[in-house]
């Protein structure tokens, strides 16, 4: 199986062909992707992404270049 371990589908730039873009991958062979948050503040769009999907899992968390969104970021604050 083909993995596809960081995607960012929820980024606006997908809105007008999010659902083409997934059918591409997946007519591509690849048989999971993993939508990465990038930005806590974005996690809602990547986990609606996620549950619509079941080929599709998501992650929860920040990219160093975001994490000055959230200063005081702990792990208990992500599994909230």
């Amino acid at each position: 199986m083909i993995i596809d371990s960081h995607v960012n589908l929820h980024h606006h730039d997908f809105d007008p062909d999010r659902d083409e873009v997934i059918a591409r991958a997946r007519s591509a062979r690849v048989g999971l992707m993993v939508e990465i948050s990038d930005k806590v503040s974005t996690f809602e769009q990547t986990h609606a992404v996620a549950l619509g999907h079941p080929d599709i899992w998501c992650t929860a968390g920040t990219h160093p270049h975001f994490a000055i969104e959230n200063p005081k970021l702990q792990v208990a604050d992500l599994l909230t």
